[in-house]
């Protein structure tokens, strides 16, 4: 084996989808910039509230990956593996729901170098050799998504959406120089609908092969040229099993 590396990474975000700020609020002795209270506008009586009127707030936590593994071998072959898991919580102050969003997704692939490669063959009186690396490599896919809407007052729990992704991918690179690169790529997805949900989205077959010549010149940008070869979709709408 010639290397071995170990990926992980985290990410956190919130946001606040929208705000307003209370122009009867009045702030606490002592109490900071975020401790105060409004009044009501029927009998006066103080209530504690912030200085804003926030309707809706998210967090999103990402493990993208939680464990990542690339691997290069003695005789050119990688091999490359990871787990994503991506949380997203959303509350709707007004509506008092709690929306919540899971994702998780296994990749694996495989690659393999040929190295001096020739693509080819001379002819007539054409003697020129030209050889280069030919790059291989497959990867498959694994994607379920969830959706939940939990209600916090009927303390409640409903899912909403539900699918699963299956996605196969085929490529094959070959650089005739620095800027001319060939490449033929291969791509499906089947999605399904999880069980649980009754609807007519049913399963969904995507097909693409296709190949694309990109010239990327040194001095003046990049830009690529690409040509569909063949594109076939086709669609089976079906009512989903209650489990």
């Amino acid at each position: 084996m010639k290397s071995i590396n170990l990926n992980h990474a985290y990410r956190c975000t919130y946001s606040v989808g929208s705000y307003s700020s209370y122009s009867n609020w009045m702030g606490s002795l002592n109490g900071g910039d975020d401790l105060g209270f409004i009044r009501d506008v029927l009998n006066g009586s103080p209530t504690p509230s912030s200085p804003y009127d926030i309707s809706s707030v998210s967090i999103t936590e990402s493990f993208s990956p939680l464990i990542g593994v690339d691997a290069t071998l003695k005789n050119n072959m990688s091999i490359h593996g990871e787990y994503k898991d991506t949380r997203t919580v959303a509350l709707n102050i007004s509506s008092n729901q709690l929306v919540e969003t899971l994702a998780n997704e296994f990749i694996l692939g495989l690659g393999y170098k040929i190295a001096d490669f020739q693509l080819f063959e001379p002819t007539g009186k054409d003697k020129s050799n030209f050889k280069s690396d030919l790059n291989v490599r497959g990867d498959i896919s694994y994607r379920l998504n969830q959706a939940l809407i939990r209600k916090i007052e009927e303390s409640f729990t409903q899912p909403t959406s539900g699918t699963s992704n299956i996605t196969v991918k085929l490529s094959a690179d070959y650089a005739f120089s620095k800027a001319l690169t060939l490449r033929a790529y291969f791509d499906k997805q089947i999605n399904k609908t999880v069980g649980f949900i009754l609807n007519l989205s049913g399963i969904q077959y995507q097909l693409r092969n296709k190949y694309a010549l990109y010239i990327n010149p040194i001095n003046s940008g990049s830009f690529y040229k690409r040509r569909n070869c063949s594109t076939e979709r086709f669609r089976r709408f079906f009512y989903p099993v209650i489990q």
